[in-house]
């Protein structure tokens, strides 16, 4: 499987780049019709949180499995979570 560019990622409501400290200026994606418009901020700024949004799931389905086949969730890894979600919902 082919991964994809590490984040984060950045926007400014159109384009959402690579973090250019990290990779340069790598355009990740152009939105639709580049207009200005609070929808396509709004899935700019989503798609910008992807790398935490990931980030944040595969470490919690990493945790172990207790006994009762239940996870533990430490409030650091729900507290980042949190921060992606508020990431992604937050233009």
């Amino acid at each position: 499987m082919t991964h994809h560019t590490r984040g984060p990622w950045i926007t400014d409501g159109r384009i959402v780049w690579a973090d250019p400290d990290r990779d340069g200026n790598e355009c990740i994606v152009a939105i639709s019709g580049m207009a200005n418009s609070p929808k396509n901020t709004a899935d700019a700024v989503l798609i910008a949180a992807a790398p935490e949004l990931l980030d944040a799931l595969e470490s919690i389905l990493n945790l172990p499995v207790e006994d009762n086949g239940e996870r533990v969730i430490p409030a650091g890894y729900l507290d980042a979570a949190r921060a992606a979600i508020a990431k992604a919902t937050s233009p």
